[in-house]
């Protein structure tokens, strides 16, 4: 799939020529959609004897023919019958008629009287004889669309078309309604008077190039009814064309390559509801010219004139569709419409902290006021017709302008004078005033945010301070502790390069000579090594402790125990240094605590390799573990081999030692990586220097009390 994806052209040009096709397609649509707006017949009607302007006209002329030859007659019985405004009404209405009737040659009638044998008709006798019909009413009963009519009803003879027509005439007042009139297919029945007449019309089709009143219409719908059959394949072709550019258009726009991120145009940063207005607008011409189709006869000329206003319409929503697309897959789709921004705006007040909630209600209050009464006075001023009151609420109007630019004329100057506080103060100026108590209460607390901003940028730059110079305190250290095991290292390995290059070529009492100090050299290349293999696992011991990088897992244990315990391995040391353990209390008593057994033996071997490396020899160290309220503290004391003449300095910190010449084998990582392994078990160390006495006393969580079988 992603290889199919990557051939996707990409480039401008590619792009362009689908947005044109896009456009042609949606024109090619609006088009068909007018022709079947216009008529709609076209779609669903086979013939145009189906049409609605076919019965209309049908049902007419049938009523013309019955209201003239059984009412009307002629001028001269008018004449004789009737008397002023009804005969001029009348005379009006003949002629009328038989206007209708020259107009319309294709309409053909029989009318029979059952009783005289009367016949009155339009058709030539030696029409229907030269066709092989023996009479009139037989001639006429041979068309599609013959109905027959009598007083009773209807009657459509077996061949004929026009049975399921409703043969309702209906005169439309405007381009969606109609009204039905007065002439319809029961109006002709009643016209008969009675049931001595049969009446038969028809359309004869032949006829239509001489016809007025149905030729335009028969030929309309031929040609339309062709065009459109013709129109449906391309309008096809073009929905599908329009659904293939769609989705490719939405998978490369705001892309020059599959990889790139997607970047967004110029008009997207126009609101959506702008781009919707835009739309609105560009669609009401097109509106304009379906509206007025009607009274349009050059049917070709409003289909251009549609083209060209569906031409701006298509353009403006391709925009829009476009625009939406970039906006969904770049997600600022949440952050373009004003909608979004006006929400976006009050939520972000109600979220400021230097605004109080009171001060946050009062704004979105004034607001809401000042908006509504706005619209309020705009449209009374523009509905009354009383000048005074114009007036007032011009006063009104002007006055609620006038405090509202009082009120933000008070909020700016305070504004102005935290941002230039704030300005001066990252300038350098850490010390430029801001005197809070001359702020309203809006910006108040700010103010006063920004006096607790600079306090906590003087701590974080004493932090730093002192950070930079652990950094440097770490370089001449470390460097310092690592040079002198390693140059002790590389100088005995010469020595003893060279005394093997001697050995061979010495006597034998120089043999042992060399050995013997080759094997001083092997010792001492052996403590060498195993020192900075020491300093090296104190210095990463010292960096998981400090980052928290080590698994905790914390258990009851007794600490007392493991007191013992470390001290008994250490037996030894302490004899050769002539050094008193004093353990308190001497009753054995269990001391629980919930600590990392792992984690403390090492705080313990810590604390107790630091005794063993600068406590004064032949004296005693006391060790004490007790608990206090839901802590345990343990304290270990004990006399330093050298003056602590410093009270002030911090034991705990890297590479500290009480031993400021550096000669002991002590890192100086040992009571810094206590702290830190204490820090993850919820506990700390307190340093404290009397004299030469040396206290560490380490607090850890209490654990709960057991039985000797070590159950609760």
């Amino acid at each position: 799939m992603g290889t199919k994806l990557k051939n996707i052209p990409y480039n401008i040009f590619v792009k362009f020529i689908g947005l044109v096709l896009m456009i042609f397609a949606l024109i090619i649509i609006v088009d068909y959609q007018y022709l079947s707006s216009y008529n709609n017949e076209f779609f669903y009607k086979d013939s145009y004897y189906e049409t609605d302007e076919f019965q209309q006209n049908y049902v007419r002329l049938s009523h013309n023919v019955v209201e003239k030859h059984l009412d009307l007659i002629d001028e001269e019985t008018i004449n004789e019958s009737r008397v002023d405004n009804d005969k001029t009404v009348s005379l009006s209405r003949l002629n009328a008629i038989e206007d209708n009737l020259r107009r319309s040659p294709s309409f053909i009638y029989v009318l029979l009287n059952t009783k005289s044998g009367e016949t009155i008709t339009n058709i030539d006798s030696q029409t229907h004889k030269s066709n092989g019909f023996s009479n009139d009413e037989e001639y006429i009963s041979s068309f599609e669309t013959v109905i027959q009519w009598d007083s009773l009803g209807l009657y459509f003879p077996v061949k004929s078309v026009m049975e399921k027509q409703p043969l309702v005439y209906r005169h439309y007042n405007t381009i969606s309604e109609y009204s039905t009139t007065n002439v319809t297919a029961s109006d002709v029945v009643y016209r008969l008077r009675s049931d001595e007449w049969i009446y038969y019309t028809a359309v004869d089709f032949n006829l239509m190039d001489s016809d007025i009143l149905f030729g335009s219409g028969y030929y309309d719908f031929q040609e339309y009814k062709e065009e459109t059959n013709n129109q449906f394949p391309v309008l096809v072709v073009s929905i599908f064309t329009l659904f293939f550019i769609i989705i490719y258009l939405s998978m490369v726009i705001g892309k020059q390559h599959i990889d790139d991120k997607v970047k967004l145009f110029f008009y997207d940063y126009i609101p959506l509801e702008i781009q919707f207005i835009l739309a609105i607008i560009a669609f009401i011409p097109l509106v304009t010219y379906q509206s007025s189709s009607y009274l349009i006869t050059d049917v070709n000329s409003l289909r251009v004139q549609l083209a060209t206003a569906s031409l701006a319409f298509v353009i403006v929503v391709s925009a829009m569709l476009l625009s939406l697309v970039r906006l969904i897959k770049t997600k600022y789709i949440y952050r373009n419409p004003i909608t979004f921004k006006i929400w976006w705006w009050i939520r972000s007040l109600f979220i400021l902290d230097f605004i109080n909630p009171l001060t946050k209600v009062k704004i979105i209050g004034i607001l809401s006021v000042y908006i509504t009464g706005s619209i309020l006075m705009t449209v009374f001023g523009m509905i009354t017709n009383n000048n005074y009151l114009k007036i007032i609420v011009l006063i009104i109007f002007i006055s609620i302008q006038v405090t509202l630019g009082i009120y933000l004329l008070v909020i700016i100057k305070d504004l102005t004078t935290l941002i230039k506080a704030t300005k001066k103060r990252a300038l350098g100026e850490a010390d430029y005033p801001i005197n809070e108590e001359s702020y309203k209460t809006t910006f108040k607390s700010f103010a006063k945010d920004l006096n607790s901003l600079q306090n906590g940028l003087q701590v974080a730059l004493d932090d730093a301070i002192r950070g930079e110079k652990l950094k440097t305190e770490l370089i001449t250290n470390v460097s310092h502790d690592l040079k002198n095991p390693l140059t002790s290292i590389i100088t005995y390995i010469d020595l003893l390069e060279k005394s093997l290059i001697l050995y061979y070529s010495a006597s034998l009492e120089e043999k042992q000579e060399l050995k013997s100090n080759m094997k001083d050299y092997i010792r001492i290349l052996n403590n060498k090594g195993y020192r900075l293999k020491t300093l090296i696992e104190d210095l990463v011991s010292a960096s998981k402790a400090s980052s928290g990088n080590l698994d905790v897992e914390l258990m009851n244990i007794n600490i007392r125990q493991l007191l013992v315990q470390i001290i008994v391995d250490r037996e030894e040391y302490f004899d050769r240094l002539n050094l008193e353990v004093i353990i308190t209390p001497e009753i054995a008593t269990p001391v629980w605590s919930l600590v990392d057994p792992n984690h403390m033996y090492r705080v313990f071997e810590n604390i107790i390799s630091n005794i063993l490396k600068y406590t004064l020899v032949g004296t005693r160290v006391f060790i004490d573990a007790y608990k206090v309220d839901n802590e345990v503290i343990i304290t270990f004391k004990n006399i330093s081999n050298h003056p602590l003449n410093d009270k002030n300095i911090d034991l705990a910190g890297r590479f500290v030692r009480g031993d400021e010449s550096r000669t002991t084998e002590g890192s100086g990582l040992g009571l810094s990586i206590v702290e830190s392994l204490l820090k993850l078990q919820n506990g700390n160390q307190e340093i404290i220097i009397d004299g030469d006495m040396f206290k560490v006393i380490i607090h850890v969580p209490k654990g709960e009390e057991t039985n000797g079988d070590g159950s609760y």
